[in-house]
């Protein structure tokens, strides 16, 4: 048997050590040269001693030379975790067996000494003990120097009371028996044999062992790793075409700094992980305590991509990677033996994109322990940088859970080179900003939704298109954005259409949700033809209604806020239609789009998502016509703003009081389609808002008593990342806008309450008072614009002044509802004035009329004072803690000397504590100037260019007009007058010129420039984002 086995372990052992010099070079080992010259000197002993040697012999020389390569790999700087390998397993593994075998062995030799009985029963317990913690290991692919620091049974025993450290005792105690049982019991000296190599190979074994027990605490470690030469140092001095002509290659006196460019506070971004899937938020928030998970791939290895501040690029001085306790308890809430920290890594940087060729810069191998590791990049210039991670501490690679706890890349300084903070002043309002909380939900959706997708296997409507959308436009805007997740979702999205088109949830709207994705991610790619959308469009086209609109939903709060209503799935649709005429210019799909869009236009809005929709419809495919009706909607959703800055699902919902970020996200995006300036007073606090809720990990979340059907984060966060991503990007423009000194509800709401008292049947020239009020009605209401909400009041026509009843003889004769000016000319021709004059009651009366509409305007004709004892003065806080928004203008008709002195006494100040005036009339004509100056709300304007050519037209309001920086004439026409003025708009500034009344007149006072009392850092110029 001798004669057989042992030319085949010399052979084996021979293979092992030209497998471990090999394998031990291609992982660029520190000690590779330790390894191979090991197996040299072993090579040449046994060929000198190969005619004097048994086969038997030759095993044990190269057992002994094995062994003490292993034993010296250990002591060595990096060995014991990146030393010998073998047959393809790590260090640890080899050191792991050798350690086993030799607890065997030497339990073995103690059970054959001729030792006491209680020594050898005591063996028996202590060998097996050893050996299972060292097959433990083996099986939870544990670290060799973790083995002795609690990797072991009872994890928490001390460590001389741990299987490792008895295992190598029980080496160390056979030793000695052997060497006591040879010198005192010579006679018995047969029974083990003084056989020096077997006790030479089992003490080499106890020398691992130390090595193990003995190794450095890498809690206090900051190691230095050698990088590769620095590749980076020799780019292509053309790739700093968008660094403002700054070359910042091949610089001297590089020297480090302490400035963390991955970091998120100063505008470091996880741009990519292998798998997609992964939250790598904490490897950037400066919190060690949090720990990044990555499942590696079956093949290749983990890649993480990190870019710097707005993806600009900088000069490298190093990397540093920080590795949490692998028994500690994040590792213990998914499983010890399920976890490790990387190894071997190398650091790749590149000028380019993100997926471009990267060039190799470091490499080196970390240590097991937690730790913060540096490995050194001087001079090296990225846009990108790479941290591969080859190799993780515990073997299988793709079955572990490899963990990172920080990631940090430090800037360098170096002659000509200007920093990354010199370059951007306003790196340091980064955090807080609203791009930086864009981005940070960026970093949390992105991989959010492609775990669901993996999860689910399913299209999710909202969950892969509204993404799609979100990310798109991100990207336009130049968020840091993987686009290598866009492509997945749409490819996945592109699967899962049925035969026909549609898509698996019907009855709800997923496939025109599908259509809308894929519409955004054929624009975005500028896709010629897609042969996959347009089946689906095809499809939708076939439920189209005559009337244009989309068979979804119903108007109102109604089901899940996700696929509310009718006028999101046919705003969605009509997306899809436009896309898919642009794609094949049939003539089909631009009719579809024509009817889709006439019936939104038509569209009476509930929800908030209906105005948002509306607005977006309108907005991108409506023309000049429809920027009337757009403006109207943008003030209505002012006036539904909560003090907050949110806004609801529904506007007039009772169980639904409290704002949240999905409808808020909404608004704002379509706000900044609408053209609403995002320095404005309801966009700042709309973004404050979203920015107060913002969850620590970037995502916003919903309760479901909040938001009909939510309770997941994605919605809600898709939202409000498209509401800030879409409105903060790259600013090539400035804004100018002309607003007007009107409460929102007063452009659009207006009661009239009008004076029939007994004395309005009094003469006035050839005609009577009444008469007079009756044609100047009809006139005034002829110029007011068909889209206002217009109400009537009338007091004193129903009682005459005998009457008790009398001074409570006012009536809504006409609801605030649309203009219906036959129905008001109707109710005013049929008047027949008689009682006293309830003047300040019936004014008492309009927040109660105006409620439903949210408030407005009130215009008071009356031609007498008060006759009912009203109190002017408390009537102002009455009005005012009513909470309507309300403005009052009261016009005195045919009022002279003493009364008209007294009416307007009282009644001036009670009209200007609502934002109102008081006007004098005498006859007719000046009535009728009087009505059309308070029922003033439109107020028209042109900007023209320095040359005289009209850039811009529109309705002073909310909307801003985004123009190129220059100086502007603006015209602006306010009943029988024309204001003029000129206008400075500067670059990312929003200059505002409002029109104020100024007694009977109107004037133009130029607003304050928000720009200072926007959130910081509101976005960036051309070339720096």
């Amino acid at each position: 048997m001798v004669e057989v086995g042992a030319p085949i372990a010399t052979a084996a052992l021979a293979l092992v050590l030209i497998d471990g010099s090999t394998e031990t070079t291609l992982r660029h080992s520190p000690i590779q040269l330790v390894v191979i010259g090991g197996a040299v000197l072993c090579f040449i002993a046994l060929t000198a001693l190969w005619r004097q040697t048994s086969w038997a012999t030759k095993a044990q020389l190269a057992t002994l030379f094995l062994l003490a390569i292993a034993c010296a790999t250990c002591w060595l700087p990096g060995g014991m975790n990146n030393g010998m390998a073998v047959a393809g397993k790590e260090t640890s593994f080899m050191l792991l067996v050798i350690s086993c075998l030799g607890v065997l062995a030497a339990g073995g030799c103690l059970l054959s000494l001729p030792l006491p009985w209680w020594l050898k029963l005591a063996a028996i317990p202590v060998t097996a003990y050893g050996t299972a913690a060292f097959l433990l290991a083996l099986v939870n692919r544990s670290t060799y120097s973790s083995v002795f620091n609690g990797d072991s049974f009872w994890m928490k025993a001390p460590r001389w009371a741990q299987g490792s450290f008895l295992g190598i005792a029980l080496i160390s105690l056979s030793i000695v028996a052997t060497i006591v049982v040879a010198v005192f019991k010579r006679h018995e000296y047969h029974v083990c044999g003084w056989r020096w190599k077997a006790n030479l190979a089992i003490a080499i074994v106890v020398g691992i062992g130390v090595a193990g027990f003995l190794g450095p605490d890498a809690r206090t470690q900051s190691l230095d790793l050698s990088p590769v030469a620095s590749h980076g140092a020799k780019q292509n001095p053309s790739s700093n075409h968008d660094n403002q002509g700054e070359g910042i290659n091949a610089h001297g006196g590089v020297k480090a700094t302490n400035f963390d460019l991955a970091t998120e506070d100063n505008g470091g971004v996880v741009e990519s992980i292998t798998g997609d899937d992964v939250f790598g938020k904490s490897l950037i928030d400066g919190n060690v305590e949090s720990v990044c998970w990555v499942h590696p791939p079956l093949n290749g290895p983990v890649d993480i991509v990190i870019s710097f501040y707005n993806r600009q690029p900088a000069l490298l001085s190093g990397i540093a990677v920080t590795v949490p306790d692998p028994l500690g308890p994040e590792a213990q809430k998914i499983g010890p033996h399920l976890v490790s920290v990387p190894k071997d890594v190398e650091v790749w940087v590149t000028i380019k994109g993100p997926d471009s060729e990267y060039q190799k810069v470091g490499s080196g191998t970390i240590t097991a322990a937690p730790s913060t590791q540096t490995i050194q990049l001087p001079g090296s210039e990225a846009r990108f940088l790479k941290l591969r991670v080859l190799s993780v501490q515990r073997e299988p690679f793709e079955a572990m859970a490899v963990g990172i706890s920080g990631i940090q890349v430090f800037e360098a300084t170096a002659n000509g080179y200007r920093t990354l903070r010199d370059r951007n002043p306003d790196l340091a309002n980064w955090k807080g900003s609203p791009r930086y909380a864009a981005q940070r939900g960026i970093g949390w959706l992105q991989p959010a939704t492609v775990r669901w997708q993996k999860d689910k296997k399913c299209f999710g409507c909202h969950i892969q298109a509204q993404s799609v959308m979100g990310f798109t436009i991100a990207k336009k805007n130049n968020y840091a954005v993987n686009e290598n997740i866009i492509k997945e979702l749409s490819d996945f999205t592109e699967k899962q259409q049925n035969a026909d088109g549609s898509y698996l949830r019907e009855p709800e709207p997923s496939t025109q949700f599908a259509a809308m994705g894929l519409s955004y991610y054929d624009d975005a790619e500028s896709i010629q033809r897609n042969p996959v959308l347009l089946k689906t469009v095809n499809w939708l086209l076939d439920k189209q209604k005559d009337t244009g609109d989309m068979p979804y939903g119903v108007l109102g709060c109604q089901g899940d806020a996700v696929v509310q209503g009718p006028v999101m799935a046919t705003a969605n649709s009509l997306l899809a239609f436009k896309r898919a005429y642009t794609e094949t210019n049939d003539p089909r799909y631009r009719q579809a789009a024509e009817r889709a869009l006439a019936w939104i236009e038509s569209a009476q809005p509930i929800s908030t998502q209906d105005e948002v929709f509306k607005v977006l419809a309108l907005a991108k495919f409506g023309g000049a016509e429809q920027k009337s009706a757009i403006q109207s909607l943008v003030e209505r959703l002012i006036t539904e703003q909560r003090p907050s800055g949110g806004w609801r699902e529904c506007p007039d919902h009772a169980d639904l009081q409290e704002p949240n970020p999905f409808s808020t996200g909404q608004v704002l995006y379509a706000f900044k389609q609408a053209g609403v300036s995002i320095s404005s007073s309801p966009f700042i606090k709309g973004v404050k808002y979203l920015m107060d809720v913002q969850q620590a990990d970037g995502s916003w979340k919903v309760d479901g008593h909040v938001l009909h059907g939510q309770g997941a984060p994605y919605a809600p966060s898709m939202w409000a990342i498209i509401g800030l991503a879409g409105s903060f990007g790259t600013i090539q423009t400035g804004s100018l806008q002309i607003a007007a000194d009107l409460p929102a509800a007063s452009s659009r709401n207006l009661e009239i309450i009008l004076d029939a008292s007994g004395s309005m049947k009094l003469a006035l020239g050839k005609s009577t008072r009444i008469a007079t009020a009756r044609q100047v009605l009809r006139d005034v209401l002829a110029g007011i614009p068909d889209d206002m909400n217009v109400g009537l009041r009338v007091y004193a026509d129903r009682f005459s002044s005998r009457d008790k009843q009398t001074c409570t003889d006012t009536q809504l004769k006409v609801p605030i509802q649309k203009l219906d000016r036959q129905q008001i000319v109707s109710v005013v021709d049929n008047l027949k004035p008689r009682g006293e004059t309830p003047l300040v009651y019936s004014i008492l009366q309009s927040p109660a009329d105006l409620k439903a509409v949210g408030g407005g305007s009130v215009i008071v004709i009356t031609d007498g004072e008060e006759t009912c004892h009203g109190d002017a003065v408390s009537a102002a806080q009455q009005l005012k803690a009513a909470g309507i928004p309300i403005t009052l203008n009261i016009v005195g008709f045919t009022l002279k000397g003493e009364e008209k002195e007294d009416v307007e006494r009282l009644m001036r100040p009670l009209a200007e504590a609502t934002g109102g005036q008081f006007y004098s009339a005498q006859d007719g004509e000046s009535l009728s100037r009087a009505l059309r100056l308070a029922a003033l709300n439109k107020f028209p304007y042109e900007v023209f260019n320095a040359k005289g050519e009209q850039v811009a037209k529109g309705q002073a309001g909310p909307l801003s007009e985004e123009l190129q920086p220059g100086t502007y004439k603006v015209v602006v026409r306010a009943g029988d007058q024309e204001l003029t003025d000129t206008a400075t708009v500067t670059l990312g500034g929003n200059t505002e010129l409002k029109v104020v009344r100024r007694g009977q007149q109107f004037v133009i006072e130029r607003g304050t420039d928000h720009t200072e009392n926007a959130p910081q850092t509101r976005a960036s110029s051309k070339g720096q984002s």
